[in-house]
């Protein structure tokens, strides 16, 4: 009954299946898996599992022993596991594998994830239908861990599955997207000459999926042999289905309900960091969009009229966007004021905090700290070369990182940094667990220095830093948006300290940092002072909600270019109104729009 409701009325269903398994425990657990993937559909990811866990605990677990202790299906008593290849029963098995693994998924557990998917690929039946599903999934989380390479080939597995099993076109050439666009999230090689193979790679890779595309509807030439080899990954023989490019994805909710808001402006924020968002933006869901500095590079396509930035932090021509640019005054953006306040600790105090919440080995809790707060995924190879001088230059010194919630993901930043340094100095380089926000700010308030990576930086992080009087060194000089930001808040702040803080190359980097770090001629002293005493000036900035308004009055309604409204027409002054009574309720975040 249960499955009948399943695509009827969920909630019906998901009570019966409930029912179904309390009545069941101690004879039947499948009815558990069905209750898991309804959980998984409505997203909770922990109850899911739980679910799951009930199902595995009936038929023996899902390892290679067989039937384990504690097993009570009674199929699995008398027949064997499901979660065995020889079983008639093994195509269950799978399926709660493959949603455990969406689970694991959901939650970042990604080693967990692959670790279940291995094991559903083992014992699936070759024809089974859901094996693209899963090698789906497996190159998701593969490419979050860093493993490109283990991803590519997953995707050419779905690809060949969908084209030689399931004569699938369209289900097939989405696989073929989805392994051209791979790009890993942080970069393993040592170099600019590894960043510029990618690149290339990537393009390559790009223009052979344009030009296959365009050859099946006739309008172009073939793949030579070794471009379909390397935008599909081997070379097929035989005669294959049309193939056609997908139109949608799961971007349909989002498309729908965007044209369903009739909007007259729409405000993009992070663009470049999430794939929905960045294929959303090709679409035209507003007479005017626009996207904000929160994705500090331009969108790079026709769907977005207006790119806005502010003066303090841009230095290049307006021609380097594809956007027209829209330069707010002053800061241009504005974060509330934090609610932490630090207090100073003693000696004891500040060792047992190191120490017990950050971990750091009992040798090093003493030594002087350079930290950079940013995620892995935004050191770039140049900026290795920061980390490694610091430690060259101050040999009582340590730097600290933050680990990412995956450890292979940071592992590929420690292995790149191995092979530039020795052990001297890649055994001061420690890496953080994620702690809490209040941890955090400890964090930055505590070290002796705070470093801002480039050439991709941050605005809250480097914020949050200016709170508690983190002493933040940077590098000037950086070209565009997405490393001038910190920048900015010390033009802001004002002149007296930023020729102790902001750097023209990464000799002059790595020598601020060293002399705040060491506290040379008091230089770390007076940073913070400064820091302490100016702090408030970039945050809770009401301008940067009037420039809003001012902006949004003038533009909505009044747009003179392609796709957008060609005709003048009234504004209404009440929608105005109704917009600046909701952001007097606090959107004192420009990301908050």
């Amino acid at each position: 009954m249960g499955v009948c409701f399943h695509s009827l009325d969920t909630r019906l269903a998901h009570r019966m299946y409930l029912l179904a398994g309390a009545m069941g425990e101690g004879r039947f657990a499948l009815p558990w898996v069905n209750a898991a993937v309804l959980e998984l559909y409505g997203g909770d990811g922990d109850k899911s599992e739980r679910y799951l866990d009930l199902y595995f605990e009936g038929v023996g677990g899902w390892g290679y022993g067989g039937v384990g202790e504690g097993a009570w299906d009674e199929d699995a008593v008398r027949d064997g596991t499901p979660c065995d290849e020889r079983s008639p029963r093994v195509g269950e098995c799978v399926l709660a594998l493959n949603n455990l693994s969406a689970s694991y998924n959901s939650r970042k557990m990604y080693s967990k994830a692959i670790a279940a998917l291995r094991r559903a690929l083992e014992i699936a039946d070759d024809g089974d239908v859901s094996l693209p599903l899963m090698y789906f999934n497996m190159a998701s989380a593969q490419l979050e861990l860093g493993d490109n390479v283990g991803a590519e080939e997953s995707f050419t597995k779905g690809f060949r599955f969908r084209v030689e099993r399931g004569g699938d076109g369209e289900g097939a050439m989405a696989f073929l997207i989805r392994r051209a666009l791979s790009l890993p999230k942080v970069i393993s090689g040592a170099g600019e000459k590894s960043i510029i193979e990618l690149r290339e790679r990537f393009r390559r890779r790009v223009e052979g999926v344009t030009k296959f595309a365009r050859w099946q509807r006739g309008e172009g030439e073939a793949l030579s042999a070794s471009e379909t080899a390397e935008v599909f990954g081997y070379l097929p023989s035989g005669k294959w289905p049309v193939l056609t490019v997908p139109l949608a994805y799961n971007y349909v909710p989002s498309c729908s309900l965007l044209s369903s808001l009739k909007l007259d402006i729409l405000v993009f924020l992070e663009m470049q960091n999430e794939a929905t968002a960045h294929i959303l933006g090709y679409g035209r869901f507003a007479p005017v969009q626009c996207l904000i500095m929160g994705s500090p590079v331009t969108a790079g396509n026709g769907g977005i009229d207006y790119f806005i930035s502010f003066e303090r932090a841009e230095a290049r021509e307006e021609d380097d966007y594809g956007e027209q640019l829209v330069l707010f005054q002053g800061l241009g953006i504005s974060y509330p004021k934090p609610e932490y306040e630090w207090r100073e600790m003693g000696v004891g105090e500040e060792e047992e905090m190191w120490d017990e919440v950050f971990g750091i080995p009992r040798e090093f809790v003493g030594a002087r700290k350079y930290t950079c707060g940013q995620h892995v995924f935004k050191l770039h190879p140049s900026f290795d070369d920061v980390i490694i001088g610091i430690l060259e230059r101050d040999r009582e010194g340590i730097v600290l990182l933050q680990s990412s919630g995956e450890p292979a993901t940071t592992d590929i930043v420690k292995e790149r940094l191995m092979r530039k340094a020795g052990e001297d100095i890649t055994g001061r380089i420690l890496y953080l667990p994620r702690v809490s926000s209040a941890q955090f700010f400890d964090l930055l308030r505590y070290s002796n220095v705070v470093l801002h990576p480039f050439p991709f930086g941050g605005s809250k992080t480097s914020s949050d830093a200016f709170w508690v009087g983190g002493r933040l060194v940077v590098m000037g000089g950086m070209g565009y948006l997405r490393g001038r930001m910190a920048r900015a808040y010390y033009a802001e702040v004002g002149g007296e300290i930023e020729g102790d803080v902001v750097a023209v190359d990464t000799e002059d980097y790595v020598d601020k940092a060293v002399r705040i770090g060491t506290n040379a001629h008091g230089v770390g002293d007076k940073v913070r002072k400064v820091l302490e005493r100016e702090r408030g000036r970039i945050f809770g900035d009401v301008g940067v909600r009037e420039e809003w308004y001012r902006w949004l009055e003038r533009v909505v309604g009044h747009g003179d270019g392609a796709g957008r409204k060609s005709e003048v027409e009234d504004w209404d002054w009440e929608v105005v109104e109704r917009i600046k009574g909701e952001w007097k309720g606090g959107f004192d975040v420009v990301g908050g729009l």
